[in-house]
């Protein structure tokens, strides 16, 4: 049987279905030989905005191809439902998920809380 061909149940024939390929994403690669989990963990805290000059970061800059996972910091909770820590992070969040555009693989994770929140929501 050829990739794509089915039998139906019906009659007992086999048919062809055109398959779409998925796209190929190029694996992060890691020169760190130690590294075997193979996890390139990478992480946004929304406040990379408001550093001074290179060091500077938006969501649009982050090179996904690089990452097989990737977190932005932080959310926290409002009567126990997940909120953005300032009032534009959601439209951040928005943005990263569509890095899984160039990276399908890419797990986009949000982390809850941080220093300022500390322990009294939980």
């Amino acid at each position: 049987e050829g990739t794509g061909s089915k039998t139906t149940k019906k009659t007992g024939s086999k048919t062809t279905e055109a398959t779409r390929p998925r796209p190929t994403t190029k694996r992060p690669s890691n020169p760190d030989s130690k590294n075997k989990c193979g996890r390139i963990v990478c992480y946004f805290p929304s406040w990379a905005r408001y550093r001074n000059g290179k060091g500077a970061h938006k969501v649009k800059d982050i090179d996904a191809t690089k990452c097989t996972h990737l977190i932005f910091a932080f959310a926290t909770l409002t009567g126990n439902k997940l909120a953005p820590y300032e009032s534009d992070d959601g439209g951040r969040y928005t943005e990263m998920m569509k890095h899984k555009k160039t990276n399908r693989d890419l797990k986009v994770l949000i982390a809850v809380g941080g220093w300022n929140l500390a322990s009294a929501p939980f």
